[in-house]
């Protein structure tokens, strides 16, 4: 539910688009296409999530949101804990923008997030001899198990910060955005970066960082937007081990979306992505290209 007035703002209570995120989602134009999610398994197909920006996630959420001061605002948000069950805190995310209309109309913000997450520790086992079967001779088999000492739990800080920017102007429209932290995503193909609940709970307390650029025409004749862009996403191998390396997803994509009514559109899109050190690993690379043809309806 959302209630307030112009006077002194608005509070939100229930699941929705987090804070920090959403404008680079929202301003993304391969939102309403494919993105980069088509190269890896299991991602989403909405923009660039994994190649540009960390996943702003549908979560249950307090928010409050200030009242426009001739073009300033802020918003800031409590969060149900996310990462895993053992966590026992709520997360917060901030944002604070200033929008402008005219000739050259746009707008830039900057945004916040913070997650406290914790680990469960272990209890101590004795060494142990666990049997089995084989399952092609059907003999037994007799594994030695042995001991394991007992570990304390673990408590990680994940937070990161942002900032960006869009303009338009006689049906140009112009975006760039960067994003940096600590403790988020994982590095794998189809994970890279994606939601924040892909928090690190552990040691390796992991950078992040990455961002994205985009141009786009829309032609006055037709409403027909054509666009491109690039955008790159960054997993640090801190703490990983000799022998890692920075696991990169860069991408760059062009598009055409054609609104051939008002509920219906038409999309074109090229998407090119790289995969450099897929799990920190420098022996693992890969790349998608991706032709995507289709329609969009909104009801």
């Amino acid at each position: 539910m959302t209630f307030g007035d112009k006077s002194w703002g608005t509070i939100k209570m229930g699941r929705d688009l987090g804070l920090f995120g959403s404008d680079a989602i929202l301003s993304d134009m391969t939102l309403l296409g494919v993105g980069t999610g088509a190269g890896g398994n299991g991602n989403s197909t909405l923009g660039r999530i994994g190649s540009g920006y960390l996943y702003a996630d549908w979560v249950g959420q307090i928010q409050y949101a200030s009242p426009s001061w001739n073009g300033f605002s802020f918003a800031a948000a409590a969060r149900q804990p996310w990462g895993n069950s053992s966590n026992s805190d709520i997360g917060f995310d901030a944002k604070a923008s200033y929008d402008w209309a005219g000739d050259v109309a746009g707008k830039v913000w900057v945004g916040y997030i913070n997650q406290k997450t914790q680990t469960q520790g272990t209890a101590a086992t004795a060494a142990a001899n666990v049997g089995s079967f084989d399952p092609v001779t059907g003999l037994p088999i007799v594994t030695a198990v042995p001991a394991a000492a007992a570990t304390n739990g673990a408590d990680e800080t994940a937070d990161a910060w942002e900032i960006g920017g869009k303009v338009s102007f006689g049906g140009f429209g112009l975006v760039g955005y960067y994003y940096d932290g600590k403790g988020f995503g994982s590095a794998a193909v189809s994970g890279a970066n994606t939601p924040l609940s892909g928090l690190l709970i552990n040691s390796n307390d992991q950078d992040v960082d990455g961002g994205y650029v985009q141009a786009t025409y829309t032609l006055p004749s037709t409403g027909t937007k054509l666009g491109a862009s690039w955008g790159i996403s960054n997993v640090d191998n801190n703490g990983q081990g000799a022998g890692t390396k920075e696991f990169e997803n860069e991408s760059w994509i062009v598009g055409v979306y054609h609104p051939l009514t008002k509920s219906l559109n038409l999309v074109a899109e090229y998407t090119s992505t790289d995969y450099e050190n897929i799990g920190n690993d420098p022996t693992v690379d890969g790349e998608a290209d991706t032709l995507a043809l289709g329609a969009i309806l909104f009801f």
